[in-house]
């Protein structure tokens, strides 16, 4: 079953019946690259969030740290503020 169907079967449903509270979608991804980032990511669960429910992004804390193997502490600044104002394309 590919993501897509899983996603309408089982979670989409919910959403459009209002049978979820809130969502809480597990972005554990950097805002580079564009393809699969942060923003990009939380842009696609704000569209299926037909229900208007709450969106609590959730981010990867354990990744910030200014060594050069992990993230830095402005990556975290820039999720919280994308998680604030998400950009949507209103279709």
């Amino acid at each position: 079953m590919s993501i897509s169907v899983f996603f309408r079967f089982l979670v989409g449903s919910r959403l459009q019946e209002g049978w979820v509270d809130f969502l809480a979608p597990q972005l554990y991804w950097r805002i580079d690259p564009p393809q699969q980032s942060y923003p990009v990511l939380l842009d696609w669960w704000v569209e299926q969030n037909t229900g208007g429910r709450h969106i609590y992004a959730a981010t990867a804390l354990y990744q910030i740290d200014d060594s050069e193997q992990n993230w830095p502490t402005s990556e975290l600044t820039d999720q919280v503020r994308a998680a604030a104002f998400p950009i949507h394309d209103e279709k």
